[in-house]
């Protein structure tokens, strides 16, 4: 898939929630249909392109990390769905971003993975600049 489809993908997709964000659907209905329809995209992905031996075959520190990170983009948006009905939509989607950082935090400290200074650079300015957003005032 190349770039231009991701980003037509992306689109429809925020285009589509934030529809029913504004008829006031339920954030827990919203993240349960997500989570549902992405985990059925995910395994049958998975599955056809690796079938299930490749379950098996990883090894257990990074089963527990996609298992974790899993549970954490779930909350993401259900915390993101819910606060998105109390809250300006741009002060929260300001937030989502820290994601980002804290996913790369974890890959580094649990997965043992090396990070250029670069790479450092750019999440500590992601998460910097998404806290000052969120925590200045307008």
């Amino acid at each position: 898939m190349n770039e231009t489809m991701i980003i037509l993908w992306a689109t429809g997709v925020a285009l589509f929630m934030a529809t029913l964000n504004a008829q006031n659907v339920s954030p827990d209905l919203m993240a349960a249909v997500r989570t549902t329809i992405l985990i059925i995209l995910g395994w049958s992905f998975a599955c056809c392109r690796y079938g299930f031996r490749a379950w098996a075959e990883l090894a257990w520190p990074m089963r527990y990390m996609l298992i974790f990170s899993a549970v954490a983009v779930v909350l993401a948006w259900l915390f993101y769905l819910r606060a998105s009905h109390k809250q300006t939509v741009l002060r929260v989607a300001v937030m989502d971003r820290v994601n980002v950082g804290f996913a790369a935090l974890f890959t580094a400290l649990f997965l043992w993975q090396r990070t250029s200074m670069q790479s450092a650079v750019i999440g500590f300015g992601l998460v910097g600049g998404s806290l000052f957003l969120a925590f200045s005032k307008r």
